[in-house]
């Protein structure tokens, strides 16, 4: 008797750290690449036991064979991978924002590499990025991907294998509308851009002889960085109330 109820704990534990684990690993803020993996691996474990008691009565009894169990395993992981991949995706719309910023600023040639990426990105795209995984921590705003796993269970159930079909369909819509959040962030940049650039034009044909690179190139990186710092803030604001809306579909009422 005692040796059937350590089986069920173990299997049960699997599948939740399987599930959690999944999500710590691609999550903005845990997940990036300069977080140390022994850390990342004892936050599951952690959080994974202390779910335990609650999620066990959901889920199935232990398959008869080891071939059903691996599949529920990957499953979850599964899963967690599509709950972790829509907060990176969201978390993403900084990069894409701060990218847009730089072209308007004429930053798009400083580069430096992107921590949160793995790759080389702009300067302002890195700074925005860095501020976002702040403010995530600082607004307990990753409490709603951890509340949205335990709910998860609501809708994926344990060890069944999700309709990939609708999985990449809001995969594909949260990535659209991430753009969409991306432009709005960048958008007082992008007006500001748009009048510099038609001023260099008007004031190129008025005067040729004008070096009008040389001139209006330290006047819109000041211009920029002057509306960036007044429109911050709203644009922060603009990206953690998205992170809320996308993350709070898993949640249950």
């Amino acid at each position: 008797m005692l040796e059937d109820i350590a089986i069920v704990s173990i299997y049960h534990f699997l599948l939740i750290f399987s599930r959690m684990g999944a999500v710590l690993m691609v999550m903005p803020g845990i997940g990036e690449i300069y977080v140390n993996t022994r850390s990342r691996l004892i936050t599951a474990l952690a959080i994974s036991f202390v779910m335990m008691p609650v999620l066990s009565p959901l889920f199935p009894q232990v398959p008869g064979d080891i071939i059903t169990m691996a599949l529920a395993i990957m499953s979850e992981i599964m899963v967690g991978l599509f709950i972790g991949g829509l907060a990176r995706m969201v978390h993403a719309t900084l990069h894409i924002g701060g990218m847009i910023i730089a072209f308007q600023s004429s930053l798009a040639s400083a580069l430096l590499f992107d921590a949160n990426q793995g790759s080389q990105g702009s300067v302002i795209g890195n700074f925005m990025t860095l501020v976002g995984v702040t403010l995530l921590f600082v607004t307990n705003s990753h409490y709603i991907i951890i509340q949205g796993v335990v709910d998860s269970y609501q809708t994926f159930d344990a060890g069944v294998f999700p309709i990939t079909g609708d999985l990449a369909e809001m995969m594909a819509k949260t990535l659209s509308n991430g753009f969409m959040v991306a432009v709005k962030i960048a958008s007082p940049l992008m007006v500001i851009g748009l009048c510099v650039y038609l001023g260099s034009g008007m004031l190129g044909r008025l005067m040729p002889q004008m070096q009008v690179f040389m001139v209006m190139l330290p006047a819109q990186i000041y211009i920029s960085f002057t509306i960036f710092m007044a429109t911050m803030a709203a644009g922060m604001v603009v990206y953690l109330r998205y992170f809320k809306e996308v993350m709070s579909i898993f949640l249950v009422d």
